[in-house]
């Protein structure tokens, strides 16, 4: 990343900032947390586990959502506001640009995403629960996921307006999680089918990210699975941002 790309980042990182999101997610996720705290009451046994698999649930929920939101919206604003010509009209590559504004996406996204896992953390603490290695290793590929899904918004957005590529965003995320089921059906003669085979090489096993009851027995997976799902998940990732940026740098602006 070169010099003036890291300006586009710095610069927005802060844009970001100034919107407040944070803010709104950290009262949100509270709120949810605290009704989780209250759920966990209600059930007998480990309920710092019971706190632990539902406040990742709702944290994954919410950096999913700041994913998403900047990603399908951020880069398209400038470009029909037209307020993109003022960084384009300098000496700086449309890939610079592309790299440090998805940089700059990353870093809010990275900051919203260690926040609320230090408040999940801290709330698991007080019910004098335990940080597995499995908790870490989850929220880790929580993350790797939500960078997937920013890299995605960004392509989709190039061609579709900010609520459609939340839909097709959110088709991505089902059909991941669910990659086991459409391969179930693909290998059953009564319910073969070329669209399950599209499906799965379309998008992203998010299900290898999927760790919520490995985490609630404290079942973390071994350094070769782990790297093994951190290397699948930067392979997505590299896809998306090298699709985006050729995408980007041929638009017609």
């Amino acid at each position: 990343m070169n010099y003036l790309s890291a300006r586009i980042a710095s610069h927005t990182f802060k844009s970001l900032l100034r919107e407040k999101i944070i803010f709104n997610v950290f009262g949100v996720t509270i709120l949810f947390l605290f009704f989780g705290y209250l759920a966990s009451l209600l059930v007998y046994g480990r309920q710092d586990r019971v706190m632990m698999d539902m406040g990742q649930v709702l944290n994954a929920l919410s950096i999913f959502a700041v994913a998403l939101g900047i990603g399908a919206r951020f880069l398209r604003q400038e470009i029909e506001s037209k307020t993109i010509y003022l960084y384009l009209t300098r000496p700086i590559s449309r890939s610079s640009f592309f790299l440090g504004r998805f940089i700059g996406m990353s870093s809010f996204a990275a900051l919203n995403f260690v926040i609320l896992t230090l408040i999940l953390s801290a709330a698991i603490v007080l019910m004098n629960g335990n940080l597995s290695t499995a908790f870490l290793q989850s929220s880790i590929l929580t993350f790797v996921e939500a960078l997937i899904l920013l890299a995605g918004a960004l392509l989709f957005s190039f061609w579709l307006r900010p609520a459609l590529v939340f839909m097709v965003m959110l088709a991505f995320i089902i059909l991941g999680h669910n990659h086991q089921m459409i391969q179930s059906l693909q290998a059953n003669p009564e319910t073969q089918s070329p669209v399950f085979v599209g499906l799965t090489a379309l998008t992203p096993n998010f299900s290898l990210f999927l760790m919520s009851d490995r985490v609630y027995y404290e079942q973390a997976l071994s350094a070769h699975d782990f790297t093994n799902a951190l290397l699948y998940g930067c392979v997505w990732l590299f896809f998306f941002l090298l699709l985006g940026n050729a995408v980007f740098s041929r638009k017609n602006l």
